[in-house]
């Protein structure tokens, strides 16, 4: 796991623990960096950071030569880089994973829904839940498995169908568990009150007739209901509090978003049972959940309540 964060004035150069260097050489120190675009690497808790002072082409390429030697795909960017496009696609040009917080969110699906319970004062058991995937990974799978045991009616949205045959057999061999899979954009998502979009982009979930007062998660990236009669909750991000066992990096790693630093943390090519337990062991919490407008309130959650089954 690598940490780049842009350095922009000498305060900012004194924070990552350089303070044994007065404020004079501190500017000296920057200002040398600003005119090679040399790239500084520091370790703090054994993770490294890697410090860039600008932009240009000779910074990125001696940050090609810091990320050769470091030898690493995962990329965690701060605050004020993590929407920098310029650095973003450079970055995809060399192969690298930038963490942007959808693969924790994927790993929060139960957490979501609890969160949502609590917000709503209500049991979403008998509520019509739906997934949107084209795609079926270990991951999806899982969460398949687990909300179909839970929630008395899931219903599979794809245009894949024949990648689910063998995950729809097993659950009704091993639990009797019937899953229903379709994809209609007329009836499909007509009566779902909660739909989870695992990867449906925008264009392709506008064309279903979406429940007016449907609660809609969007995991992997932020969509726009066009429909006008629609009066549900659209949920394209979330925020969770820090665990208390890594208060430690809150300063040392404070320039980070604090989803995507957690997400660098436990970030792992491991089943879901293993990060679910982590997560579990880390006692995390969410925040909040973020729809288009920012923060949902818990009003209106409460204005789609009646609408779930009971």
């Amino acid at each position: 796991m690598i940490y780049i964060d842009l350095i922009q004035n000498d305060n900012e150069f004194s924070f990552y623990n350089l303070k044994k260097y007065n404020k004079i050489i501190n500017k000296i120190i920057l200002f040398f960096y600003k005119i090679t675009g040399n790239v500084l690497k520091i370790n703090i808790e054994n993770k490294n950071i890697l410090l860039i002072t600008s932009l240009n082409k000779r910074t990125f390429k001696n940050l090609n030569k810091k990320l050769l030697e470091l030898n690493s795909q995962i990329i965690c960017l701060s605050k004020n880089l993590e929407k920098n496009e310029e650095l973003r696609n450079f970055l995809r040009e060399k192969d690298k994973n930038i963490l942007d917080g959808s693969w924790l969110f994927s790993c929060l699906v139960q957490k979501v829904l609890k969160y949502i319970e609590n917000q709503m004062e209500t049991d979403l058991e008998k509520a019509e839940i739906a997934i949107l995937t084209n795609e079926l990974n270990d991951f999806q799978a899982a969460w398949i498995v687990k909300l179909s045991k839970k929630y008395k009616r899931l219903d599979i949205v794809t245009r894949e169908p024949e990648k689910f045959n063998r995950l729809k057999e097993y659950l009704y061999n091993e639990f009797g568990i019937e899953l229903n899979i379709s994809y209609n954009e007329r009836k499909s998502l007509k009566n779902s009150n909660i739909i989870l979009n695992f990867n449906f982009v925008q264009d392709a979930i506008n064309k279903f007739t979406i429940f007016k007062k449907a609660i809609i998660i969007n995991f992997e990236s932020e969509i726009q209901i066009l429909s006008k009669s629609f009066s549900g909750i659209n949920i394209n991000n979330y925020q969770i509090h820090l665990p208390t066992a890594y208060i430690d990096y809150m300063v040392p790693f404070q320039k980070f978003p604090v989803n995507i630093l957690y997400e660098s943390f436990i970030y792992s090519k491991t089943s879901l049972e293993n990060i679910l337990e982590k997560i579990e062991k880390d006692k995390l919490e969410i925040q909040y959940l973020i729809g288009v407008r920012g923060k949902i309130k818990k009003q209106e959650y409460l204005k789609v309540k009646t609408e779930v089954k009971k």
